[in-house]
């Protein structure tokens, strides 16, 4: 879908509410794909110009002629057309998912709802007419329900954007610090961003490993909570529980921790579960009330069950994982791994292996990054920058 010529991809995110919307981070600025277009167009050229056919009426119909080796042998240098996304009104997701608990130590509270809408049209009256898609992108997530998407940039800035935006503008910027204009330090670089299940919480790592909460939509740029790097613990991932209120984080420097948080307890105090293993990637899974573990130095993979407060090995594997995410059905795990391949696991039934695929040849390139859409799409990014829609459909785990 995608290839980086001249500046490495930092990471990639879907439009949840239009799958057909990719969106790009690079040290160059942000860029949105329509891959819809990519799949139904075919470029080719007759007597010195550039033609594009469009060959299937929609996308889905499309994906046999990347599957069928056939096809293959029949246009083998076919190139899918790069186009533009044209501007469109974003469709704001009618269903709701269902309420997941991943923390048993606290109640379950629903939080009240708050109107996607009305929070989509703040967004698009507090326009920063100063941030444009050039502006450096180091980190990119997307919201859950809205068409929306945040890239996190340098001196502990965030810009929100709306996919398929006509104008070349971000729709509002937070900051991790009011004095973010004195901040030249890479340290204060934003490295990963991370949206809650309901979407009116944002998490940043910076590359200091500080991490920074905000309150989504609620009128004000600067972080609610702060959780500053201490003892030299650096934070490199986390992820949200218990419907945004409790959070957990880990690294590995300069030990291996990971650290479970109470945002309704003030800080110092809100640090309640506080363990010596830690890594680089963290996932969770809702239904069993588990955190998935991998450290991309060291080969396996730990799982921490919540509710007994103790680790345990699902299963040994002589390769290193650098990337890795779940399905929406949190019944499939995907990873990538440093030599160029994918591997799909049965996360329902022990972890078994179900299918492996190598993602980016004749060069083996690090899979950097892989995310699965809600209709089970399964795409990946390569260490050099390359972006591959690996497969059209991820069967779910069978019993």
């Amino acid at each position: 879908l995608y290839k980086a010529k001249m500046d490495a991809v930092n990471g990639i995110a879907l439009n949840f509410c239009n799958p057909e919307n990719l969106a790009i981070a690079t040290g160059k600025g942000s860029r949105e794909i329509n891959v819809a277009k990519f799949l139904r167009h075919r470029e080719r050229s007759v007597e010195g110009q550039k033609m594009m056919d469009e060959e299937y009426e929609d996308w889905y119909r499309s994906f046999p002629r990347f599957d069928d080796k056939s096809e293959k042998e029949k246009y083998p240098k076919d190139q899918l057309f790069l186009t533009a996304v044209e501007a469109a009104a974003a469709k704001i997701s009618q269903h709701d998912k269902n309420d997941k608990v991943a923390f048993p130590d606290f109640d379950s509270v629903k939080l009240l709802e708050w109107n996607y809408r009305n929070a989509e049209e703040y967004y698009l009256n507090t326009m920063d007419e100063t941030r444009t898609h050039s502006e450096c992108a180091l980190a990119i997530a997307s919201h859950p329900h809205l068409s929306l998407y945040a890239t996190g940039s340098t001196q502990g800035r965030i810009h929100f954007w709306k996919y398929g935006f006509s104008e070349d503008k971000a729709i509002d910027e937070y900051v991790t610090d009011s004095n973010w204009k004195s901040n030249t330090s890479e340290m204060w670089d934003i490295r990963k961003i991370k949206f809650n299940h309901y979407g009116d919480k944002v998490a940043a790592l910076d590359k200091e490993g500080s991490l920074y909460l905000f309150q989504f939509g609620g009128g004000n740029n600067e972080p609610q909570m702060e959780y500053r790097k201490v003892s030299c613990a650096e934070t490199l991932d986390c992820v949200f529980l218990n419907q945004g209120t409790v959070i957990c984080t880990t690294g590995y420097k300069p030990t291996p921790h990971m650290i479970i948080y109470d945002t309704l307890i003030p800080p110092p105090h809100s640090a309640v579960i506080k363990e010596e293993l830690g890594g680089n990637i963290l996932l969770t899974l809702h239904e069993t009330q588990q955190l998935i573990l991998f450290d991309s130095r060291n080969p396996g993979m730990n799982i921490y069950d919540i509710r007994t407060k103790r680790f345990f090995v699902p299963f040994l594997t002589s390769e290193v994982v650098s990337a890795a995410c779940l399905n929406n059905d949190e019944d499939t795990l995907i990873t990538g791994h440093p030599e160029g391949t994918i591997k799909i696991w049965n996360a329902s039934l022990s972890f078994s292996e179900r299918e492996k695929m190598v993602a980016f040849e004749p060069i083996k390139e690090k899979v950097k990054q892989v995310l699965v859409s809600d209709e089970n799409m399964l795409f990946a990014l390569s260490g050099h920058g390359n972006v591959r829609l690996m497969k059209s459909y991820i069967q779910h785990a069978y019993m």
